[in-house]
């Protein structure tokens, strides 16, 4: 009878001890997957990041290059010395391919044309990238909202005159609620994304 007990309890301390490992290691395999799949997360969306950040540089780096040329165009120059709306709009057409959207400015950042919009006359001098480009000479590549268009990569330059001053600004821009750049941004960065713009009440 003792030794039925004494086997009794053996097996109970073992089957005991099985259970207790038999845990620890479900335990142990469970902690060391959640790090594996957590550090599997963070080095995808590093990636789609990366991807996302690469793919806006270089739509912002394309709309600086456009408006560097457009802003060197005798025409759009001419036609801004001039006062030639319809060459203005007529040579800006014939060099936006590309660009989504193109906006010319004088030098007070009076808007003299948009391709995207007939909405003229109007100051975009609150635009940083107009204030900038006008105040310094200078391009910039950006993103921002427009003031006719949502939130958008843009590039800027200054346009100048044969005696090199400034006479006005060119801003091109890609816009970002075009499905075509979401749906290249998510193709290169293999996952989903969604480009949303905040509305000012």
């Amino acid at each position: 009878m003792k030794i039925k007990s004494l086997g009794l309890k053996v097996s109970l301390i073992v089957a005991l001890m099985i259970a207790i490992i038999i845990c620890v290691i479900v335990y142990i395999v469970s902690v060391q997957s959640d790090a594996l799949v957590g550090n599997l997360t963070a080095k995808e969306a590093k990636t789609a990041n990366a991807s996302f950040a690469a793919e806006i540089k270089s739509l912002q780096e394309e709309a600086y290059l456009h408006a560097e040329i457009i802003a060197h165009l005798a025409d759009v120059i001419d036609s801004i010395l001039d006062g030639d709306d319809a060459k203005l709009k007529e040579a800006l057409l014939e060099y936006a391919t590309g660009v989504d959207t193109v906006m010319v400015t004088d030098a007070k950042g009076n808007v003299l044309m948009r391709t995207h919009s007939d909405q003229r006359g109007d100051s975009v001098m609150g635009q940083q990238i107009v204030s900038t480009t006008l105040g310094t000479g200078t391009g910039m590549a950006t993103i921002a909202k427009g003031s006719t268009v949502g939130i958008s990569t843009r590039g800027s330059y200054a346009i100048r005159d044969y005696n090199r001053n400034v006479i006005g600004a060119v801003v091109c821009g890609h816009d970002l609620s075009n499905p075509l750049y979401v749906d290249t941004i998510k193709a290169n960065a293999l996952c989903e994304a969604t480009l949303l713009t905040a509305t000012r009440a």
